[in-house]
C-alpha cells in the first residue's frame, strides 16, 4: 500500500506542526518518518473539506493496513538513525531509496 501524495502532505503538516528540532532537511525528514509512523495509525481530517478524511483508503484506526504502513515508516526512520550513528551518507540515502 502506497500512501497518496495528498496523504503524505497531510502527514508532513501534522508531523512538523510542533517540531522543535534543527531546521534542516535531514533532521526534519527523519522526524517526519518517526512521527509519521505514529500518526498514520489514526485517520487524518481533511482540512480542505473535500472529504472527511485524507486517508480513508487505509481503513479504521489501527487497521492492519495502517499498521503495515506504520511499520514501513518506522523501519525507514530506524535505518536513518543507524546510518547517522555509522556516519554513512550512503546508508542514509539508501534508507530513503536514493
Amino acid at each position: 500500500m502506497r500512501p497518496s501524495g495528498y496523504h503524505i502532505e497531510s502527514l508532513a503538516v501534522e508531523a512538523i506542526r510542533n517540531y522543535s528540532g534543527e531546521f534542516n532537511y535531514k533532521e526534519m525528514l527523519h522526524h517526519f518518518f518517526e512521527r509519521g509512523s505514529q500518526l498514520v495509525l489514526r485517520p487524518i481530517n481533511d482540512s480542505t473539506g473535500q472529504s472527511l478524511r485524507v486517508d480513508e483508503y487505509l481503513g479504521a484506526p489501527d487497521s492492519s493496513t495502517r499498521q503495515i504502513l506504520s511499520g514501513r515508516m518506522e523501519r525507514i526512520a530506524r535505518r536513518m538513525a543507524n546510518a547517522d550513528r555509522a556516519g554513512s551518507s550512503d546508508d542514509w540515502l539508501a534508507a530513503i531509496g536514493e
